[in-house]
């Protein structure tokens, strides 16, 4: 009798590891948050659909300003880790 239930609408949490310093961006939107670990809980998602966000690391190293992007791609009830503490190229 119509859409899906409250039941079936699940989250998806993502935890995101950081270097010290360092911005998160999600799809282009700056985290106001500085902690080094970050969790996130998604929106209700629809069971069975792939979602992705865009993320991107933005951290000052040795006077230079990196940044490391990755996609994140995710499933209702999923819990996701996203590691941006390795230096690029280790």
């Amino acid at each position: 009798t119509g859409g899906p239930s409250a039941a079936a609408v699940e989250r998806a949490r993502i935890t995101v590891k950081l270097p010290p310093g360092a911005t998160l961006y999600v799809d282009g939107k700056k985290s106001d948050r500085t902690d080094p670990v970050r969790e996130f809980s998604t929106p209700a998602l629809v069971p069975g659909r792939e979602y992705a966000y865009l993320m991107k690391a933005e951290v000052t190293r040795d006077g230079r300003p990196e940044s490391q992007l990755t996609k994140v791609t995710f499933r209702a009830g999923e819990i996701v880790t996203v590691d941006f503490t390795a230096a690029p190229g280790q």
